[in-house]
């Protein structure tokens, strides 16, 4: 990589006086970000090369780069409880359907791993039907596009035909054959074929599992909080930690949501929680509290158990960012939001030792 003659850098560190003018572009990663910048970047560049490991699930959002009509945006500062209202109906669809979609059925033959239930097959057809009329009469890019494993198993984008149609531009090829090394000049991948760029932008995605990185955290004992979760990081509720007084996480370890809807749903729970823990800490007359081991290690073999029987850990998924190196799934939440809400809405206070 350091070999490479031109501009290289990370998604989040695009230059801001880069000119992409005439430009042969090389970019590495096709995820969220890519599958944002491609489409953006085509006609601006003279060649594009995407560079996709795994092909995404996506599902079509006729409206996902619309602008929010003035109408709407009026109606959303003056009228009272629109917001309220619009916010409920926003997110309401993804609260009702829970997570029984995602739970691999024991008795489904998923030998293939294209799916781990009868709905999971039918939204696969549902979506693959989409891809497959976006690239008609491609059937060199439909090859490429299709995922080989079950939909909604990794994080699902979105698309209004952006993305796909931009594949069919004249000046776009998508690559799926691995990288054997970047030259001064481009990128060499497995096969020995040579494509020269000018520019690359590594949109290979984020430290997903290095909880709250660059920081250190040192509790009781001098206990570092990054050599105690190491690849498999847990904290109850989401929310606190053995060892760690006083600690009160938002948007922690196994709080991620790949299903429903509202993070931000999920974080007023976990900061209701946490202001409940404060409040008993006050009215005791204490200073600190810290979770109690019993109860962390039962919540997370709870979690362990349910999120092994969701999609997101079915064995045909590889190359997942929700996955430890040993094939595990910490981050995600396996609970619907309204289970989470009554796990965090009433705080036992046996969970807590209190000095």
């Amino acid at each position: 990589m350091e070999s490479f003659a031109g501009p290289s850098f990370h998604s989040a560190r695009w230059p801001a006086d880069l000119d992409l003018s005439g430009t042969r572009f090389a970019l590495i990663g096709a995820g969220a970000s890519g599958f944002q910048l491609a489409p953006s970047i085509a006609d601006q560049v003279a060649q594009l090369s995407i560079y996709q490991r795994t092909a995404q699930w996506m599902f079509p959002n006729p409206v996902y780069r619309t602008t929010v009509p003035a109408g709407d945006r009026w109606a959303l500062r003056h009228l009272p409880y629109y917001a309220r209202w619009f916010r409920f109906m926003m997110t309401y669809p993804g609260i009702a359907a829970g997570t029984a979609s995602y739970r691999c059925d024991p008795d489904y033959d998923d030998a293939d791993g294209a799916a781990v239930n009868e709905g999971n097959a039918a939204r696969r057809d549902q979506l693959e039907a989409w891809i497959r009329s976006q690239l008609e009469g491609r059937p060199d890019l439909i090859d490429k596009s299709i995922p080989d494993y079950p939909a909604m198993g990794k994080r699902i984008l979105q698309d209004d035909g952006f993305w796909l149609q931009g594949l069919r531009k004249p000046n776009v090829e998508l690559v799926r054959i691995g990288i054997d090394r970047v030259v001064p000049d481009g990128v060499v991948t497995d096969d020995g074929v040579h494509r020269p760029a000018d520019i690359i932008c590594y949109a290979t995605g984020f430290h997903h599992n290095d909880f709250l990185a660059p920081m250190t955290v040192i509790g009781r004992n001098r206990v570092s909080l990054r050599e105690q979760w190491g690849d498999e990081p847990t904290a109850y509720l989401g929310v606190t930690v053995p060892n760690f007084p006083n600690l009160f996480c938002l948007y922690g370890p196994g709080t991620n949501l790949a299903h429903s809807s509202s993070l931000f749903f999920h974080s007023e729970f976990q900061m209701s929680h946490a202001m409940e823990v404060i409040h008993l800490v006050l009215t005791r007359g204490a200073h600190a509290a810290e979770v109690r081991r019993g109860a962390h290690d039962e919540y997370a073999a709870w979690h362990q158990s349910e999120i092994s029987q969701l999609v997101w850990a079915h064995p045909s998924i590889t190359h997942s960012h929700y996955k430890n190196p040993a094939g595990k799934v910490f981050t995600l939440s396996p609970w619907p939001i309204d289970q989470y809400w009554e796990l965090t809405k009433v705080l036992d206070p046996d969970a807590y030792e209190l000095r």
